[in-house]
């Protein structure tokens, strides 16, 4: 009975470590997203206000 407690517990930590895991990765990819959605955004203002004749950045 012991060595099945054991077994148990030892899978049940392990369920935990990849449960933690998988949170951690969702939350890094979703503030990702959220990062380069903001970017993408910014730039296409650079480069709407750079099309109506306003220089804000001198790439050059």
């Amino acid at each position: 009975m012991a060595i099945i407690r054991t077994l148990m517990l030892a899978t049940k930590v392990m369920m935990e470590a990849k449960a933690a895991t998988s949170r951690r990765i969702s939350v890094i990819c979703s503030l990702l997203f959220r990062y380069v959605f903001i970017l993408f955004h910014s730039c296409s203002r650079v480069n709407k206000k750079n099309e109506s004749g306003t220089i804000l950045f001198n790439g050059g």
